[in-house]
């Protein structure tokens, strides 16, 4: 198994104490590698000085949806944060004029949140950051092969997630 150099170890050791070994070596250094590949693009993302990550997928959520534009409820389901979390992270988006919050035509009492032209720009700047990151620590690392079960494994996953969105 990887040596873990961070607090995540406790956290990981404590998520997998019901798998086998080698589900739990699987589980184990996904989360690893999700972790260091994430701080990485982050890191390199704040070098270049384009949005942090966290930003872009608000940003790509948005820029992707109907009108782009969506209640902050289904952000938040879409971007995987509480509303609570988002609320915060929106404010801070909104004072750098990347989004703005706009009322619900149909439900006075819901708001939802549009991409600003600033905003579809921004994302548009950070892309090439995040491609080549994405390339350099992830894609050039896997083969072909890898690759494809990598992607079935996922799509399972979330295949089950999806349909029991409760658990």
């Amino acid at each position: 198994m990887a040596r873990f150099v961070d607090g995540a170890t406790i956290v990981c050791q404590n998520l997998v104490m019901n798998c086998d070994g080698l589900r739990k070596r699987a589980f184990s250094n996904f989360f690893m590698a999700h972790g260091r590949i994430t701080k990485e693009i982050e890191r390199r993302m704040s070098a270049d000085d384009v949005v942090s990550l966290e930003v872009y997928d608000v940003l790509l959520a948005l820029e992707n949806s109907p009108e782009q534009r969506l209640r902050m409820s289904e952000l938040a389901e879409e971007i995987f944060y509480s509303r609570s979390g988002l609320t915060r992270l929106a404010d801070r988006i909104e004072q750098k004029g990347l989004i703005r919050r706009v009322a619900c035509p149909n439900d006075r009492r819901a708001m939802h949140v549009e991409i600003t032209e600033l905003g579809i720009s921004e994302r548009l700047r950070a892309w090439p950051t995040l491609e080549r990151s994405i390339k350099e620590l992830f894609g050039d690392r896997i083969t072909d092969d890898e690759a494809n079960s990598i992607e079935m494994a996922f799509a399972k996953v979330l295949l089950v997630e999806n349909s029991n969105p409760s658990a």
